[in-house]
Parts: C-alpha cells; structure tokens; sequence
C-alpha cells in the first residue's frame, strides 16, 4: 500500500486579457489569415531568359574581343562618344539612364558593358581595376553589338542581367556539370 503526501498547490496570478490587446505570449494573426513577412526574402526576381540569350551571352567575350581587335576596332574607339557609368546600391554597373549591364572581361584586359535591352555596349579601357571600383566611371560608347550576339528584344531584369554575366564569364554550363562518373576504387585485372 502506497501512502500519499499531500500537495499544496499555489494560487497561479490570473493573467487578465485588456480590451483589444491579445495575452502576453500568444500569437495573433492578421485579418487576412497569413503572417506578414518582417524582412524582403532575397532573390524574388525570376530568371525569364530563352536559351538564344544564353548562348549568346556565352558567345559575347569572344565576339567583342574580335570586333575591338585590329585596326578597325581601334578606329571604331576612337570614334566612340564619351558616356559615363554608375554603380548601383546592389554593386552593379548601371547606364546613363539607369538600366542594368552585363560586365564581360576581355583577354586584353579591358571590359565591355553590354546593354541586352538596347544591344549596344559600352568599353572601359582602364585595365588597372584590382581594388574596389569607383561609383561611376568615364567609358567609351554606345557601340552596336556585333552580328550574330544580339538579344531578343524583350525587357531584361537585374535578375537576368546577373544571369547573362554569370553566363558570359562562365559558359553555358560549369565545368562540374558533365563530369564522368568513376569508380573509386578500380579494379585492375
């Protein structure tokens, strides 16, 4: 036979609810149903590109290397107006009238702006950029884009423009992509 103790139970304070105010601790939801987001969720912007804006941004390094190459691409800069660049709050490179670009690297060492939404570009010939770059910076151009690398004449995002240099610096595909599958230990006859 088990013999109990008996237990003293303290009075708990009664938490009183004022009016229009919820308890203290407890969660209430908007009217509509859903929580408010307190903070943007990043990447909100899709990627629309077609694979014809893909392959030629992957094609645009090499294009403009030969369209600024030789003689008449040296004449072809040094017709080129004068324009000015700035750089955006999200670290971008933004044209005069304030739309995005897409930053390509030469072998030479300069660097192309292209604009997809226009098809022209724009040549910083500034080769000794190796610390942060200023907020705005002195270029040549507009220059037609090249035959063969223009885009689709559609309206281009940041979201895209960050796609477009990611493929214009990369490729179309990593170098991991299409890596063959081998065994770790192989057997040797």
């Amino acid at each position: 036979m088990k013999i109990s103790r008996p237990v003293t139970v303290k009075p708990q304070p009664q938490i009183t609810r004022l009016p229009g105010r919820p308890l203290p601790g407890t969660i209430t939801r908007p009217p509509g149903g859903c929580f408010p987001i307190p903070f943007p969720f990043p990447g909100g912007e899709k990627v629309t590109l077609s694979l014809k804006d893909r392959f030629n941004a992957a094609r645009l390094p090499g294009a403009l290397q030969q369209d600024l190459s030789g003689l008449k691409g040296t004449v072809k800069l040094a017709m080129a107006p004068d324009a000015t660049l700035r750089r955006g709050k999200d670290g971008t490179m933004r044209g005069p009238e304030g739309q995005p670009l897409v930053p390509v690297t030469l072998k030479d060492g300069k660097t192309a702006y292209v604009d997809p939404n226009t098809n022209q570009y724009y040549v910083d010939e500034n080769k000794l950029r190796y610390f942060r770059s200023p907020d705005s910076i002195s270029v040549k151009g507009p220059l037609p884009l090249p035959e063969g690398v223009e885009f689709s004449n559609s309206h281009f995002s940041d979201a895209d423009c960050r796609a477009l240099s990611r493929v214009a610096r990369d490729g179309i595909f990593k170098k991991d992509d299409f890596q063959p599958i081998r065994p770790k230990n192989p057997v040797l006859f």
